[in-house]
């Protein structure tokens, strides 16, 4: 599986997501939000029969990884073949921990572990995700530009991709 195809499993499974696990008590929550993801996104890795696996919340200290992220898909007990890490956050953490995992996903693609790819989603309503985003956007000279970041707004259910980091020019 390549990258591209990857990521758009990943825009499926988040769309697959209905209102009652991306708002069930009138706000996203990440956990609940984690979890259906989870779900959405191994239905439809079980149809690809790769022979990588999804691994959620991985046990602190495994493989030595200091910052454990909320999923890795790989071929456990070994870094031969770690393909990707990804994070939630919620817009309701602000900033500074969204800036948090951006370095934890960063970590996780430097040596020894060298996972190819790294996705922070991003989740919201559509108004904090417009507030997020600018925030992004003034930062993104200093976020790594290999790192994929998907908006997901928990109103409608759909990813709002890609989240281009390459021009500030529109964020002045």
């Amino acid at each position: 599986m390549d990258k591209e195809e990857f990521i758009k499993l990943v825009i499926e499974s988040l769309e697959a997501i209905g209102i009652e696990y991306r708002n069930p008590y009138g706000r996203p929550y990440e956990r609940i939000i984690c979890y259906e993801f989870y779900h959405q996104l191994r239905k439809r890795l079980d149809e690809k029969r790769s022979q990588l696996v999804l691994h959620g919340e991985l046990e602190k200290g495994y493989r030595k990884i200091r910052k454990v992220p909320d999923f890795a898909f790989h071929l456990p007990r070994t870094d031969v073949k770690n393909f990707a890490v990804m994070e939630f956050k919620s817009t309701r953490s602000g900033i500074r921990w969204i800036k948090h995992d951006l370095r934890k996903l960063e970590e996780c693609r430097m040596a020894p572990l060298n996972y190819q790819l790294g996705i922070l989603v991003i989740f919201g309503e559509e108004n904090e995700l417009i507030h997020i985003k600018e925030k992004l956007l003034k930062l993104s000279d200093h976020i790594n530009k290999d790192l994929e970041i998907l908006l997901y707004n928990t109103d409608d259910g759909k990813v709002i991709y890609p989240l281009s980091l390459e021009s500030r020019s529109s964020a002045d």
